[in-house]
């Protein structure tokens, strides 16, 4: 039951990801979308989730890095 609940948590992140305008706060809500992806992956022991959304975190993290310049205005 846990499980399932942190699962449409997690596709409801996914979803709001993509309401805000501007690449960083996309990037950053996507980036809360892929931990609790990873979590739920954890919890039903399904390595191809576990796998794409790690991908698609360090993904958002090197971005965060290589950005942080800009960011930080």
């Amino acid at each position: 039951m846990l499980a399932e609940i942190l699962g449409w948590i997690s596709t409801g992140l996914t979803i709001i990801s993509f309401i805000p305008k501007g690449e960083g706060k996309i990037r950053l809500i996507n980036g809360i979308a892929c931990i609790s992806w990873i979590m739920y992956g954890c919890m039903i022991k399904q390595n191809p989730i576990l796998v794409v959304n790690s991908l698609v975190l360090v993904l958002h993290i090197k971005y965060f890095i290589l950005n942080r310049k800009t960011l930080i205005k």
